[in-house]
C-alpha cells in the first residue's frame, strides 16, 4: 500500500466519522450541516483558508458551521502537532495560527482542507438525505 492511499483513506475514514457524529448530534441541523459542507470548499477557493476560518467565527449560532469547522481543525490536528483540536477556543486559536504561518505553510493547509471537504462533501450527500 503506498504512503498516498493511506493517507487518502485516513481521509475519507476522519470524514466519515465526523459525518457521522454531526447526523447524530442533537444540536446541528443535519440540512444546514450538507449546504455547509458543499459551500464551504467554494469559500476556501474564492476567499482563502483563513478569511473562511473567520467567517465561520462570526457564525456563532450556528452549530452547524460551528462543528464542520472543529471537524476541519481536527483532522489538521491529527497530523501536525502545532495545531491545537483542544478547549473552547478551537477555532480562534486555529485562526491564529493560520495567520502567523509561512505563506508554504498555509497553502499546504488549503490544499489538505480541500481534499479533505472532497471526502466530507460526498459523505454528507450519501448519508444526509434531502427533504422531499
Amino acid at each position: 500500500m503506498s504512503k498516498m492511499n493511506t493517507v487518502e483513506q485516513g481521509r475519507a475514514a476522519f470524514a466519515l466519522e465526523t459525518v457521522k457524529r454531526a447526523i447524530s448530534a442533537a444540536a446541528v441541523d443535519n440540512e444546514e450541516y450538507k449546504s455547509y459542507s458543499k459551500k464551504l470548499p467554494m469559500l476556501i477557493k474564492t476567499n482563502g483558508l483563513a478569511a473562511t476560518f473567520a467567517f465561520i467565527l462570526t457564525k456563532k449560532d450556528s452549530p452547524a458551521y460551528a462543528a464542520l469547522g472543529s471537524d476541519i481543525v481536527k483532522w489538521l490536528a491529527t497530523f501536525n502537532p502545532a495545531i491545537s483540536a483542544d478547549g473552547d477556543r478551537v477555532l480562534p486559536n486555529f485562526l491564529d495560527y493560520l495567520l502567523n504561518i509561512e505563506s508554504d505553510e498555509y497553502r499546504l493547509l488549503t490544499n489538505e482542507v480541500l481534499s479533505f471537504m472532497n471526502w466530507h462533501r460526498r459523505f454528507v450527500e450519501g448519508l444526509i438525505k434531502d427533504k422531499a
